[in-house]
């Protein structure tokens, strides 16, 4: 399918869905991060349109959670493609629809409580230099604490870098940000990205968030390649993707559909955790630790070996190997919490905090 470009249409759009997420976490009780630039991006009609037709489909109950009545629809597929034809023409229901976006904003919250804690980890460690690939309205060189001590290069296609320039005009000023504007899977990032300055013997953090989900696995194979290209060793690469299971089961269906017909589709997961860290080994790029994003602290890990078919949502953190021989223990201790980078003081990721946390980020509040 041909890409769709633009800064509120295609994958460009679902920037504008992420930022909608980011902007509401300000009325959550005990919010996990802040962000006060998404305010200024027009998302909610984005969401939406393309939570419109999932409505019946991921609604929360009156405990806050995902309805118990939609679980075993999800687990079972069969019982999922039956309950989908029951009610794949049922009427508006806006309550559905409105809880429905919260359900789905909870996993996008932690995946954002994470990676800003993965970054502020890597700058106290003195990692200086930060690549966000697909950036989208994404503003963490200017909100997070210590981010003007970093060079930062914002990648992403023309028209969104446009668009987040426009609308956050710090950004123009900010002698620590530079832009890059490549349409991927269709353009070259890398020439671009020296060209920009910067300097890939030495460490860095590239975030892949948001993006592989949107190319083809060759694409993915290409980014794969080209991040490893650009990483000196013991530097670090935090992403994201969906699973297989996402992909097929009937429940997520309607919302696959939904995102095809706003010109952004939902293309390529790998099976597994585990069939990924295959790939990026491939590459030269060591997991280091692989959680979902709905539930960081591991128990939904389970689902994902016993029940295949069930939607996963991704985090991964991975640090470029030296010679491609592995991880050696002077990069990475065995409790794997504490990355080293050349010449540098430990890497710290502070990973009970980030993988944890249940108070904030799995319990029910009381």
């Amino acid at each position: 399918m041909e890409k769709t470009w633009g800064h509120d249409v295609g994958v460009g759009a679902t920037a504008l869905w992420i930022c909608y997420h980011r902007e509401m976490e300000e009325l959550e009780e005990d919010p996990l991060f802040e962000d006060k630039y998404a305010k200024r991006f027009a998302g909610k009609s984005v969401v939406v349109k393309l939570f419109t037709p999932w409505q019946h489909f991921y609604y929360m109950g009156p405990d806050n959670i995902m309805a118990s009545e939609l679980k075993t629809k999800f687990l079972i597929p069969c019982i999922g493609k039956s309950y989908l034809a029951k009610f794949k023409n049922a009427p508006h229901d806006q309550y559905r629809l409105d809880t429905s976006i919260r359900n789905f904003g909870q996993g996008i919250r932690k995946r954002t409580f994470i990676i800003d804690n993965e970054v502020l980890g890597a700058i106290e460690a003195g990692v200086r230099q930060f690549i966000f690939l697909a950036n989208g309205f994404d503003t963490r060189a200017l909100r997070l604490a210590g981010a003007t001590q970093c060079k930062w290069w914002l990648i992403d296609q023309p028209a969104v870098i446009d668009h987040l320039l426009d609308t956050v005009p710090e950004l123009k000023i900010a002698q620590h940000v530079v832009v890059v504007k490549v349409k991927f899977g269709e353009e070259a990032w890398v020439d671009a990205l020296i060209a920009a300055g910067y300097q890939a013997q030495l460490p860095a953090f590239a975030l892949v968030e948001g993006l592989t989900m949107y190319l083809t696995q060759k694409e993915n194979n290409a980014l794969l390649s080209d991040i490893a290209k650009v990483l000196a060793p013991g530097s670090l690469c935090l992403g994201d993707h969906i699973n297989q299971g996402l992909l097929r089961n009937p429940m997520f269906g309607p919302f696959l559909h939904s995102l095809a017909a706003c010109g952004s589709p939902w293309l390529w997961g790998p099976a597994n955790s585990r069939d990924f860290a295959n790939e990026l080994k491939h590459y030269g790029l060591a997991m280091v630790s692989s959680c979902a994003a709905s539930d960081p602290t591991g128990y939904a890990d389970m689902f994902e070996w016993f029940l295949p078919h069930f939607p996963q949502h991704r985090l991964f953190l991975a640090v470029k190997c030296q010679d491609g021989s592995g991880v050696p223990d002077s990069f990475l201790l065995r409790e794997k919490t504490t990355l080293h980078l050349p010449a540098m003081k430990p890497l710290v990721v502070n990973r009970a905090a980030s993988h944890f946390r249940s108070d904030l980020l799995a319990a029910p509040r009381q």
